[in-house]
């Protein structure tokens, strides 16, 4: 599933390319994803112009004339493509807006994303934004504030970091890493960081986000840029989908281990037991 980085990611190039442009004409070809379409979205969403392209946490918010907004999430499979005004049209594109002289591509293979309109005051009334915790990468995140949102969670800090009520953006993969760089064990309780632990792994999370960010995110699969390429920081992960590798820190310090993967929430956790506790 697509996390911050590479959302952000699409974000910057769309608001590159978009800002200012009007929506000609839009056809939804698919209107079977996690909320169904509803059958005027095409005529509703013809003839906006985008004022600005935002994230909040994984979600796309695309701001537009008119009072409205476009609100995405990409769910596990999709991808927003820019392409040419005369491309063909693909298996698993389900929504495309015509632009003067581009086309913008919802393509989704498993259909688990979101698509919706919305007028922009009622944008922050819906439940998932609502109720969405700290942006990662603001000014306003800290260790203190993260201790503050994880006060009296007894859950492992690994499932805390995942509830987008703590923390809005983070996924499995970025977790994973953070906890690793700052040294701090996927099964302790989430209530158990100290100072000191907090804002070594506000300080990781933080910079940990801003490298993948620079590389255009993580691709394993299907995560793509809006152009069709892959993200590049995938070179750069110290243990997510390395089990059974020596990580970084045991081979310089000679130690023994080898990164182990356990399973949490129903998500792989990659972890060194080692340097982790």
């Amino acid at each position: 599933m697509p996390e911050l980085p590479e959302v952000e990611t699409v974000r910057k190039e769309l608001s590159a390319v978009l800002t200012g442009q009007r929506i000609e004409s839009a056809a939804v070809y698919c209107n079977r994803l996690r909320n169904p379409i509803p059958d005027s979205f095409a005529a509703d969403v013809a003839g906006l112009t985008v004022h600005e392209v935002q994230r909040r946490g994984k979600y796309l918010i695309i701001l537009t004339d008119k009072e409205k907004a476009l609100l995405i999430h990409l769910g596990m499979t999709g991808k927003l493509l820019l392409k040419s005004k005369d491309s063909q049209l693909e298996k698993h594109d389900h929504i495309v807006f015509d632009f003067a002289d581009k086309k913008l591509v919802y393509n989704d293979i498993r259909r688990f994303g979101v698509v919706a309109l919305y007028d922009k005051d009622s944008l922050y009334r819906i439940k998932a934004l609502r109720e969405m915790g700290q942006e990662p990468l603001s000014d306003d995140f800290t260790g203190d504030s993260l201790r503050a949102s994880l006060k009296g969670r007894k859950a492992p800090i690994k499932i805390c970091l995942l509830d987008q009520t703590v923390i809005a953006g983070l996924g499995n993969i970025y977790v994973c890493e953070a906890l690793f760089k700052a040294g701090i064990s996927p099964l302790r309780q989430g209530d158990s960081l100290t100072e000191k632990e907090s804002e070594l792994l506000c300080y990781y999370i933080k910079e940990i986000l801003s490298e993948s960010v620079k590389a255009g995110g993580t691709t394993f699969r299907d995560y793509r840029h809006s152009d069709g390429s892959k993200g590049e920081f995938v070179s750069h992960l110290s243990v997510y989908g390395r089990a059974g590798q020596v990580c970084s820190w045991c081979n310089l310090k000679d130690s023994c281990g080898g990164i182990v993967k356990i399973n949490q929430g129903g998500r792989g956790t990659f972890y060194c037991p080692v340097l982790q506790k």
